[in-house]
């Protein structure tokens, strides 16, 4: 005997009584993950990692470059992100080493002369009140025959502060947009009480570190070499 028909107002559920021929559905990887807008926690360690220009980043821009270096250190030498973090300021330091120990020599020599460099200075200002335009001429050329017979430029030390503060400012907003993006790695990528390196360290050691090094900078260079 055939079926009997379906009854008039009810339609067969096919879908809901016949399995599905596609099979489950495929586990979705960490790069589906970000494409569906899924918490990049959820890639966690061990997986593939997402480069930064999957991310918007590593532009070539100073930012950018700084980002990409800092990816070099990681995925190409196989440092941790702490360690490529650490490991890039310290290349940073090493390249200024000789700016700075230049700057240190440059100030402790304006020290040395200082005082006849004031009493020439004041001698021009008290010239340049009068009227005698070749007392000024005198006092100008005294001055600058001065600086030239040894060597004295007091526009030299505005030249570490030139380099140092746009390449530290790079490097701090290429971190700063890696943790907001947030680079997964990041988040398990960090040392001891820091594993997570986007959120602020909970015991405020780092900054403390970072403030009392600074001190030491700032006090050793204020010693003459």
């Amino acid at each position: 005997m055939s079926p009997s028909p379906p009854l008039v107002g009810q339609e067969p559920s096919l879908m809901a009584q016949t399995p599905s021929l596609m099979g489950p559905a495929p586990a979705a990887t960490g790069q589906d993950s970000l494409a569906m807008g899924l918490a990049p926690q959820a890639m966690g360690p061990g997986l593939p990692e997402v480069r930064l220009e999957e991310l918007g980043l590593g532009a070539f821009t100073p930012v950018g470059l700084v980002q990409n270096f800092l990816q070099y250190l990681h995925l190409d030498l196989g440092l941790p992100w702490w360690g490529a973090i650490a490991a890039g300021t310290l290349c940073v330091r090493v390249a200024l080493l000789p700016l700075l120990v230049r700057a240190q020599r440059e100030a402790a020599l304006l020290a040395l002369h200082s005082p006849r460099l004031q009493q020439l200075s004041k001698g021009l200002a008290q010239a340049r009140r009068g009227s005698d335009q070749r007392e000024v001429a005198r006092a100008y050329s005294e001055l600058v025959g001065y600086q030239r017979r040894h060597n004295l430029n007091p526009l030299r030390g505005f030249l570490v502060p030139l380099i140092q503060t746009p390449l530290f400012v790079s490097f701090f907003l290429a971190l700063q947009k890696m943790a907001a993006a947030p680079v997964p790695g990041l988040q398990w990528g960090g040392l001891a009480w820091f594993p997570d390196l986007t959120a602020p360290d909970p015991f405020y050691v780092l900054p403390v570190l970072v403030a009392a090094s600074m001190g030491l900078v700032l006090e050793g260079g204020s010693v003459v070499m």
